[in-house]
């Protein structure tokens, strides 16, 4: 899970940084958008290294997804 929540955030801090190199009006919005993106990051980490086991892992992976799409989705209006 860890492995997949990095790659996760990479890509979409990634995305955002490249929105500012081709927009610089954008900076500020992906700026507080990677910001929001790094919380997320800290914020399930802490998750996973707190988990006693399976059973507070329980629905993990399905609310990374799913705030992680929300989160892409966020990155993709910038474009618009």
């Amino acid at each position: 899970m860890k492995k997949k929540l990095n790659q996760m955030v990479n890509e979409l801090v990634e995305e955002a940084f490249s929105t500012q190199l081709e927009n610089s009006a954008l900076t500020e919005q992906s700026d507080a958008l990677i910001n929001k993106i790094v919380e997320f990051h800290e914020e399930m980490l802490g998750r996973l290294y707190a988990a006693q086991g399976k059973k507070d892992l329980s629905g993990f992976g399905a609310e990374m997804e799913e705030r992680g799409y929300n989160l892409f989705q966020d990155v993709m209006n910038l474009h618009v």
